[in-house]
């Protein structure tokens, strides 16, 4: 529903209120933003501002009273609904901000800044794989929004990934060089790394200097592969192949991660991409097979079995395993 036009006699005040806002003078901003909406009760960033300026007095009752006026005179505001979240989060009353967000989302699934405190309130409440989504779609909508990346990166921090924490405390501090609670986060993180994820920051300093590079993409692929945190592998191994199109090896370990996801036609997919470019590969005849047998093409699935068992080593661990699948194939 569009807004009535906002009178000049609204506005000269709202502006004189924004001045005062911006040089902290509180009480006469509180008073500007009064008159504002005394002439034109409609006045929703009215409301807004005067409920931030509440909050930052400690006045949170009057913040959230300003909020839920904005959305009387607003219903189909995504700010209003931010705006009260906002509020709520600031009195602690987290699973109220966490609705007026979800019903801010709903009205504007565009607006980044709802999914950016959606994920602070999951944050504040320890639900971190909750945080991390809402983080993820807010920087997917800004992405320059410095601030959702390092706070992203104290959610994967929260749930233990320390490799995805320094990567999102990197972003931030390319966005926002000198952001220092992203320097202290990543220097916090960096000193909990292990030794084999200390290899992503290795890496990362080798594609700064050659870009081009795909070996320390795919190596790092093969690290999250051997996780199994298999989103952030293939990730990577996409990387890899822009810098290295012709990288065959790559398709290999994609079409493994998606077996292991279930994902069977993608795993096809990759694996006959990779027996184009290495007819000869017992594993890859291996892998194929289990995708083709899943997806219910049981002849076509006997045969890459028995490439598999007539080419693979004889000290292969898995050629029993083969055989038998072979066997149960022929019998149906």
């Amino acid at each position: 529903m569009a807004q009535p036009a906002i009178p000049e006699a609204a506005l000269k005040p709202f502006q004189a209120g924004m001045t005062h806002f911006e040089r902290k003078q509180y009480k006469a901003a509180i008073d500007a933003f009064t008159k504002a909406i005394a002439v034109h009760p409609a006045f929703v960033e009215a409301y807004r501002q005067r409920s931030q300026v509440h909050s930052r007095l400690g006045n949170l009752k009057l913040a959230i009273a300003d909020c839920s006026q904005a959305i009387e005179a607003a219903p189909d505001s995504a700010h209003a609904y931010n705006c009260r979240g906002n509020a709520y989060a600031r009195a602690q009353r987290y699973r109220a901000a966490i609705a007026d967000y979800r019903k801010a989302i709903r009205l504007a699934p565009d607006y980044p800044w709802p999914y950016n405190n959606l994920g602070l309130a999951h944050l504040t409440l320890q639900q971190y794989d909750e945080a991390i989504v809402a983080l993820e779609k807010a920087v997917e909508r800004h992405p320059l929004l410095a601030t959702a990346f390092n706070t992203l990166g104290v959610a994967h921090q929260s749930n233990g990934h320390l490799i995805e924490a320094v990567y999102n405390y990197n972003r931030a501090l390319s966005l926002r060089p000198g952001y220092t609670k992203a320097l202290s986060n990543r220097d916090n993180a960096y000193k909990k790394l292990g030794k084999a994820e200390r290899a992503y920051l290795d890496y990362n300093a080798t594609l700064e200097d050659n870009p081009d590079l795909a070996s320390p993409y795919f190596h790092l692929g093969n690290m999250y592969l051997q996780a199994e945190r298999y989103a952030l592998a293939l990730a990577e191994y996409d990387r890899a192949l822009a810098a290295t199109p012709g990288h065959g090896q790559i398709y290999l370990q994609k079409g493994i991660i998606y077996n292991a996801l279930g994902q069977y036609r993608q795993a096809i997919q990759a694996l006959t991409t990779f027996l184009k470019r290495v007819p000869e590969s017992p594993e890859g005849h291996l892998r194929l097979a289990v995708a083709i047998e899943a997806t219910g093409s049981q002849e076509q699935a006997q045969k890459a079995y028995e490439y598999f068992v007539h080419h693979t080593d004889k000290n292969d661990s898995r050629l029993d395993w083969a055989e038998q699948k072979i066997a149960a194939l022929r019998k149906q």
